[in-house]
């Protein structure tokens, strides 16, 4: 079992800015969202790197359903997911990180990271 806590974190944040999730799915040569098979740009070490996925999608718990709203185009969270597994080499390799990589990762935007002892001094 893992945990991605951190990741998942830092795309909530992405989705306050729309533009910035649009750019993620790159809609390049490879992309057909017709047969379900997206083209994600993200970053490494300064350099965009284009990742391909399909939309299929596979759970640990049969039982349950998949967290995502296709009407309501919420299904770009764990297609963006499984781009990011696969930029990471597995879902595993997903279980620790820090936030502010996964923001470099998903925008190739500057980031930083610094300490507080308490949330209320980031408002």
């Amino acid at each position: 079992m893992y945990t991605n806590a951190w990741w998942m974190a830092s795309i909530s944040a992405l989705a306050e800015w729309p533009d910035r999730v649009y750019k993620l799915f790159r809609g390049g040569e490879h992309a057909d969202t017709e047969k379900g098979i997206y083209e994600l740009q993200m970053f490494k070490s300064g350099e965009a790197v284009e990742i391909v996925v399909d939309d299929y999608l596979m759970s640990v718990w049969e039982h349950l359903p998949v967290m995502a709203a296709p009407e309501k185009n919420a299904w770009w969270v764990p297609i963006a997911e499984k781009a990011a597994a696969k930029y990471y080499g597995t879902y595993e390799n997903m279980s620790e990180g820090w936030g502010h990589e996964a923001l470099y990762m998903l925008t190739g935007m500057p980031t930083k990271s610094f300490e507080t002892k308490s949330i209320s001094n980031l408002w």
